[in-house]
């Protein structure tokens, strides 16, 4: 009887005992609420490891992490990240460290790839080969066996590294290479469309300007970002991923020649807009999610959808077709803008330039030498031997007197006098003087900015708020 009476006054001792660490859980939870910040939720988590509010308290953390704003910086040879105020929020100690995409950037460490978030936590650490940004949730990675799988956000293999090469996810399916063959997957790894190419893997930079030579064949000027400059080749060729380290890129080195490119008999892409372009015996079409052959490859080149337009090249000129693979622009433009912005895209004719509407209706005379597309409701354009900016009615906003410029972002563009390249507010004033030799475009408050060797962040005003050593 007795040991009986000491046993439930034990259980008694206990659940008050687990009721009181209870109430103080829940007791310090309600005050990391009230407060609602990273140093609340953050001591919380500290203090009331395993707690029933863990999962709300790591989750709101993660939000409010995400909305930090962070940049890439150095510092004895060491990169971290700096908040817009110049200071350091993760601190110096990757040999390299990309923008943020979201709430994940890539970094490398003994030239191994991995991730970090907004909170200074490895998402994955650097152990990869090679690696994309995340695409959809997933990242492809490439492990150290040399077979790529898919990361998620949580740094799990969410898809087995068993591939020989994979790109990003794009409109739920990601192309991989398997038995030296492409196919499509979806999120859950399941092959999706169940025929197979013998090339894949074409792709695009942030932004394209297209023109026909006097050869017939297509040019391209690729800018590829913040991840690199401008890369031109004649005629059409794409890059190989040993080219560019870490990066996106493009084709197939021809292993019986070494040092040359080879493009496969038949070629397919990611998907955008629901189609993705086919390569067959040199022309160029479309296939749907079925695997369906939805445009028949007649062109001499086609460019991924965007906003339901894609360039289509028919060996005359440039023009546009719809997802259906009607044209909609007629093929006859000597050059012209990737895709429409603000609702225009740039296009020239008899060697000038204007802008036309999505149905190909001519917006804007041709009458420039060269023309930019629009941003912030003004586009850059060349008259005579000098660039100014036009407002989408076709009127000048801003007198040429530039020899260079470029789009407007957060009420600044960069232009270039004589070598020299500053920034320009809305009314043409000279907010920035013209001292840097690479200049580029506001985000987040900040612009990238390079004086010989030395690199900065610059706010709106001109004011430098890091300066690399």
């Amino acid at each position: 009887m007795r040991r009986h009476i000491r046993f439930s006054l034990l259980l008694i001792s206990l659940l008050a005992w687990l009721y009181a660490c209870s109430s103080k859980a829940r007791h310090a939870w309600e005050q990391a609420h009230a407060a609602d910040t990273t140093a609340a939720y953050e001591q919380f988590l500290k203090n009331y490891p395993n707690s029933t509010y863990d999962a709300q308290a790591k989750t709101r953390l993660d939000e409010l992490y995400g909305k930090r704003v962070l940049f890439p910086a150095s510092r004895n040879k060491k990169y971290g990240y700096i908040d817009a105020a110049g200071q350091f929020v993760l601190p110096p100690g990757y040999e390299y460290a990309r923008r943020f995409r979201g709430n994940a950037a890539l970094v490398r460490t003994d030239d191994k790839w991995g991730f970090v978030n907004k909170a200074g936590r490895q998402i994955a650490k650097p152990q990869y080969e090679q690696i994309e940004d995340f695409s959809e949730s997933l990242a492809a990675v490439k492990t150290a066996n040399g077979k790529w799988g898919f990361l998620d956000l949580g740094g799990r293999m969410a898809i087995p590294a068993q591939f020989e090469d994979a790109w990003p996810f794009s409109d739920g399916l990601a192309l991989v290479k398997s038995g030296g063959r492409w196919s499509f997957i979806d999120h859950t790894g399941t092959r999706a469309i169940a025929a197979d190419w013998p090339g894949g893997g074409i792709d695009e930079a942030v932004s394209m300007e297209f023109s026909v030579g006097k050869e017939g064949k297509l040019h391209e000027s690729a800018d590829l970002g913040e991840d690199g400059g401008i890369i031109t080749k004649y005629p059409l060729e794409w890059l190989t991923r040993q080219e560019l380290p870490g990066l996106s890129t493009w084709l197939y080195p021809d292993v019986a020649r070494p040092g040359t490119f080879r493009t496969p008999d038949v070629v397919v892409d990611r998907f955008s807009g629901g189609l993705a372009r086919l390569v067959k015996g040199e022309k160029w079409g479309y296939i749907d999610k079925a695997g369906r052959t939805v445009v028949e490859p007649r062109y001499q080149f086609c460019s991924q959808f965007h906003d339901g337009r894609a360039i289509v090249n028919n060996g005359s000129g440039l023009g546009f077709i719809d997802e259906h693979g009607k044209v909609v622009v007629q093929p006859e433009y000597a050059a012209m803008h990737g895709r429409f912005r603000e609702g225009l895209a740039g296009a020239a004719k008899g060697g000038r330039w204007g802008f036309i509407g999505p149905n190909g209706d001519v917006r804007i005379p041709f009458r420039f030498a060269s023309a930019n597309g629009f941003s912030s409701g003004l586009a850059a354009v060349k008259i005579g031997s000098k660039w100014g900016f036009i407002d989408t009615a076709g009127n000048v906003a801003i007198p040429a007197r530039f020899d260079e410029a470029d789009r407007f972002a957060e009420g600044r563009a960069a232009v270039k006098i004589g070598r020299k390249w500053g920034y320009v507010d809305k009314s043409g004033a000279l907010v920035v003087q013209c001292q840097y030799e690479d200049a580029g475009v506001f985000e987040n408050g900040l612009a990238e900015v390079r004086s010989g060797q030395t690199r900065s962040y610059i706010v709106s005003s001109g004011a430098a708020v890091w300066t690399s050593d």
